[in-house]
């Protein structure tokens, strides 16, 4: 359970984000949610290797402006 308290902290505005969507369960007060849909997070608590997945997306996108598959900005 996430407990949100005004003022928002940049912490408290992101669970207050994720709790609107049902992303994390909340309680304020005597007013309880229920988590009903996958959490998100910052990609730095993921358990990824980040530098390797964004080589990958710039490898895609190369590869996509390479043979023009991307649209043409006007």
């Amino acid at each position: 359970m996430i407990e949100l308290l005004a003022p928002f902290t940049e912490l408290g505005q992101r669970n207050a984000a994720m709790s609107i969507f049902g992303g994390a369960a909340i309680t304020v007060g005597n007013v309880k949610t229920a988590q009903s849909r996958l959490q998100y997070s910052s990609g730095e608590n993921s358990n990824l290797n980040l530098g390797k997945l964004t080589k990958k997306i710039d490898a895609i996108a190369q590869e996509a402006i390479e043979k023009q598959a991307t649209p043409v900005q006007l």
